[in-house]
């Protein structure tokens, strides 16, 4: 799953939707939050296969076998995350 997190003038991704082309060709299953934001359209990414949900969602919905990848530092917390979580940035 791709997340956004950042600042109000923060336009990166960590996944282009090239890269995730790539990825489901070889048969990963890639789901990205929607964003106003992000430097990628929505539907760019749709176009290559990426499931959309809505931005937050991986921190209640995503599978704990799923690997998370986003942006930036997460708002600390005392529990540990449940699924994997690389972050750019």
């Amino acid at each position: 799953m791709v997340t956004r997190r950042g600042k109000a003038f923060e336009y990166r991704s960590a996944l282009s939707p090239k890269s995730a082309e790539i990825l489901i060709q070889k048969g990963v299953q890639v789901v990205v939050e929607k964003s106003m934001v992000r430097i990628f359209d929505d539907q760019l990414y749709a176009d290559v296969g990426c499931q959309l949900v809505e931005a937050g969602s991986w921190k209640t919905q995503a599978p704990k076998e799923a690997y998370i990848l986003g942006l930036k530092e997460l708002e600390e917390q005392s529990t540990p995350l449940k699924p994997w979580h690389s972050l750019v940035g």
